[in-house]
């Protein structure tokens, strides 16, 4: 079953601040990776916060070495929605 990828506006924003600042390889493989979602959305672990986890959302990294993003996603009916793309440095969430 194929999912529809949806960017929630906090994650649309976080995208256009990545496209102003990343090489056009990196950001090109970013959004395959996202894009991937929607054929396989179960294939990630659940966030690590409590909260997020309790409201089933997942967390799929992308990036190596000190430029690694966490993409916070919550699958729903049949679609992925995308909440929000952060840098792994950035403090976890509270949920």
């Amino acid at each position: 079953m194929a999912y529809r990828v949806l960017y929630r506006k906090r994650a649309e924003r976080d995208l256009a601040r990545l496209a102003d600042s990343a090489t056009l390889a990196w950001f090109d493989g970013l959004c395959d990776a996202v894009e991937s979602l929607g054929q396989f959305p179960d294939r990630c672990a659940f966030a690590a916060e409590p909260g997020l986890r309790q409201k089933g959302v997942r967390q799929l990294l992308y990036g190596e070495g000190s430029s690694i993003y966490r993409i916070l996603y919550r699958v729903a009916g049949e679609s992925v929605q995308i909440l929000t793309i952060r840098h792994t440095r950035r403090r976890l969430t509270k949920g």
